[in-house]
């Protein structure tokens, strides 16, 4: 093949070179023959066969050119031995000369314009009829010179990258685009494709794709548009159609299945026919699922002014309105609506200094409390304004080291914890309340318990989530133990003064659970709830002598005391237990009656120490008045795990209904259940003390400057006399006053001011266990209203009937002795 090339090429030279080279061509064998050629032999035109050899052939076409001087090469250019001077063998093959489109310089048979060119450096030209039609750039770039067509005459037109992963791309111009079977439509990079043929199938149509389609910009549609895929959508994104955009219909959108938005945002169940808005199972036409806010709003003005209805976690019904107006049903049964009246209130005026309402109490220390209050707080409120806050201090500060307050100003309701220091704080903050409740009735509860965040309520909502806890220094847990002796209201510091009205303020030694928020809230602290205490237990069980056991029923057995491994290794674990055994497949209890009847119909708080036997079926005990079920949160604790073979420390409060104190097995629901025969707990330091309400302040409807306290402890408040009003003011009064414990002398009357001018004293009753001699006066040491009156031991002593107090209302006593003097002062404030 190789030589029938090399003949054809030398008779293209033969013909092309006849008009400049005279006489005959010579062959020789190889590049050394060439140069030891003499050209003046009329060896013009010569073809060597090869280079290093006439078999490599790989030779070519040489002219000798007598003028040139050329540098031998080895390639195209060679010096003959022979020649001292100018003359050089020139290369001359086809390839090294460039051609024109008129004149090819590789051309076919008897057509000499079509063939190939070189009209650029490293550049091939395709010829046909005497015009440029195509040509290859030294980048391999096959390109058409004006509009040409690639086509077959039969069989498909193959572009193939080959074995690597190369891509074939089609890439228009400027404003030039695609089309298959169809001219493209003017717009950059278009594409468009001309078939008729309808999709019917994933298999026919005049664009057939098996793999995805991605589309970064619009998509027009024209007719109907099916999807076969029958992927179910997933919330993980897997679905036949997805869309990381928005879908717009212009029409109706239509189907025969269940809708679903995000989960279950809003849920549609197409067999049931029924609509889920937050659950994705609506018992319902229409369920809406909140835990947090009211289901149903109902708005006149967006955020402005709305009516909220809703279910509470008690099963209440909540119904809020935009003014502050709310009712709540007592019960889940209950078809009447009854609902806390707010009738008046103490009002602070917001400007006078060092106005507060203060009562004197317990330190609560590390006690779960429950801290609330109603009122109404008006736009403008100082900084560090406290609704209520428990504090050391009577002087106006709830920013000292172990407070607890409930702040609020302008825009932000706070409540805050503060440790070691005052740097040293917890604090959550809700910043949107004032734009929410200014102005509005609020019943607000904070409770501390010994486990997690402080939760807040208001208005019977645990709204903790639409605030944030965050915290300073080293800041205490909510766990932490609180220092106070007082609780104050109105007042954060002197110069901040609370702006609004104050109906009530109530401590709870517990903390109150979300349903007896909402009838907290709604009624107010109940009767069972009136005599909380943060002083001795009222009982002590302790089994040590073998005396005080608790009772039980027939086929069961009580013993103490149990010393330590009395019953096996660890068995129990300590001394002075008291054993309590079935003695047949039984529930198991223990219960004491005796010493308690004055506690009826009062919540307690009891706790004690169980120890469970390891392999025991014991899981769970509940502590009550009721050897039964009973209600959780009302006759009995809720079901408390137990671990067997280790000891529980138990505790829980409920209302002393039966006349018993019970301490039973339980399951995890609180229901009895039977165990086998011989099994035991064991019991040892139970203690059952007061809950309930510590202090249950009254500021609703007043007169004077005591605020009274309707637990059954009597830490009667008072009111500064400047600052404030009743907004609905009682004509008739009473002072109920202790003196200090071991003090004699003269004391004032609730320590300030404790009369309105011109109040009319009706009675003054005073107590005491000893025998004092007592004066009263408007002033230190004064007795002009009663004058050296001695009391008898133990015996009421009525002191004085209808004295007014014309300039003052200051009121002094003067006793002889240290014995603490009780008085009740009756008044009113008009003539009779």
């Amino acid at each position: 093949m190789k030589r029938i090339l090399s003949l054809l090429m030398l008779l293209l030279c033969v013909s092309t070179q006849a008009q400049t080279f005279q006489g005959y061509t010579k062959v020789v064998a190889d590049a050394n023959a060439l140069q030891a050629l003499n050209p003046y032999d009329i060896h013009q035109v010569v073809r060597m066969r090869g280079y290093a050899s006439a078999a490599a052939a790989d030779g070519a076409i040489f002219y000798f050119d007598t003028t040139s001087v050329t540098a031998t090469n080895t390639v195209s250019v060679f010096k003959p031995t022979s020649v001292s001077g100018a003359g050089r063998w020139i290369r001359q093959d086809p390839m090294f000369q460039a051609g024109s489109t008129t004149v090819p310089s590789i051309t076919f048979g008897l057509d000499s314009n079509t063939g190939f060119a070189n009209s650029a450096a490293d550049q091939i030209d395709i010829i046909n009829g005497g015009l440029r039609k195509w040509y290859i750039t030294s980048g391999g770039a096959f390109t058409a010179v004006g509009a040409q067509t690639i086509g077959t005459t039969t069989g498909d037109l193959t572009l193939n990258t080959g074995a690597a992963n190369g891509n074939i791309l089609l890439s228009p111009h400027g404003t030039g685009g695609v089309g298959i079977g169809a001219t493209p439509s003017a717009g950059a990079n278009s594409l468009k494709i001309g078939g008729t043929t309808a999709s019917t199938t994933t298999a026919t149509g005049s664009l057939i794709n098996a793999g995805g389609f991605g589309n970064a910009g619009a998509a027009n549609i024209g007719g109907v548009t099916a999807v076969t895929d029958t992927t179910e959508a997933t919330t993980g994104g897997v679905a036949a159609l997805k869309s990381s955009g928005g879908i717009y219909a212009a029409k109706k959108i239509v189907g025969n299945t269940d809708l679903i938005v995000n989960t279950s945002l809003l849920y549609a169940d197409s067999a049931a026919s029924k609509v889920g808005v937050g659950t994705t199972g609506p018992d319902r036409k229409l369920d809406v699922l909140d835990a947090n806010n009211a289901q149903l709003r109902l708005s006149q003005a967006d955020g402005t002014v709305y009516t909220d209805i809703g279910t509470l976690s008690t099963g209440h019904t909540l119904i809020t309105n935009s003014y502050g107006g709310r009712i709540t049903s007592t019960t889940v049964n209950d078809t009447s609506v009854l609902a806390r009246q707010v009738q008046g209130g103490l009002a602070f005026d917001g400007v006078t200094a060092s106005t507060k309402s203060v009562a004197t109490v317990p330190s609560v220390g590390t006690s779960d409390i429950t801290l609330a209050s109603t009122f109404i707080s008006n736009a403008s409120q100082a900084t560090f304004t406290c609704v209520a806050f428990l504090g050391s201090s009577g002087s106006y500060t709830h920013v000292a080291a172990g407070s607890f307050a409930i702040r609020i100003d302008t825009t932000s309701l706070l409540v805050l914890f503060y440790g070691a220091t005052t740097s040293d704080y917890n604090v959550w903050t809700y910043a949107g309340f004032g734009s929410t409740y200014n102005g509005k009735i609020v019943n607000l509860a904070v409770t501390k318990s010994s486990s997690g965040n402080a939760v807040i309520y208001i208005n019977g909502v645990d709204v903790s989530s639409l605030g944030s806890f965050t915290s300073s220094g080293t800041p205490p847990t909510w766990q932490g133990s609180i220092t106070n002796t007082y609780l104050m209201c109105g007042a954060g510091k002197s110069d901040a003064i609370f702006n609004g009205t104050i109906f009530s303020a109530t401590l709870f030694n517990r903390a109150l659970s979300a349903a007896e928020v909402v009838t907290l809230a709604n009624q107010g602290v109940q009767e069972a709830d009136k005599w909380g205490s943060l002083g001795t237990a009222f009982y002590t069980g302790s089994f040590a002598a073998g005396t005080d056991l608790w009772g039980t029923d027939p086929s069961r057995t009580v013993s103490a005391p149990i010393a330590a491994n009395a019953d096996g290794a660890g068995v129990p674990p300590t001394s002075d237990w008291m054993k309590v055994t079935t003695g047949g497949t039984q529930n198991l209890y223990t219960y004491r009656s005796s010493g308690f009847s004055a506690y009826l119909s009062k919540r307690v708080k009891m706790t004690a120490d169980i120890f469970i036997p390891a392999g025991s079926p014991i899981t769970h005990v509940s502590l009550g008045s009721v050897f039964t079920a009973g209600t959780a949160g009302y006759d009995r604790t809720a079901a408390i795990a137990v671990t067997a073979g280790s000891t529980t420390t138990v505790t829980g409060d409920f209302v002393f209904v039966s006349g018993y104190m019970v301490i039973r097995n339980c399951d995890s629901s609180g229901s009895n259940v039977s165990i086998a025969s011989g099994n035991s707990f064991y019991v040892k330091n139970v203690t059952i003390s007061r809950a309930g309400a510590i202090l249950d302040a009254d500021l609703s409807v007043g007169v004077g400057y005591q605020v009274p306290d309707h637990s059954s402890n009597k830490y009667h408040g008072v009111v500064s006399a400047t600052g404030t009003a009743w907004t609905r003011s009682n004509q008739r009064g009473q002072i109920l006053w202790t003196t200090p414990a071991n003090t004699s002398g003269n004391m004032q009357v609730l320590a300030q001011t404790a009369l309105p001018v011109n109040a009319l004293i009706t009675d003054i009753v005073a107590y005491s266990t000893g025998t004092p001699t007592i004066y009263m006066g408007n002033a230190s040491a004064g007795t002009n209203i009663v004058a050296a009156v001695a009391l008898s031991a133990s015996t009421y002593k009525a002191l004085v009937m209808f004295d007014r107090l014309t300039t003052t209302g200051n009121l002094w006593i003067n006793s002889s002795a240290t014995n603490q003097v009780n008085l009740a002062i009756n008044y009113m404030l008009a003539n009779p």
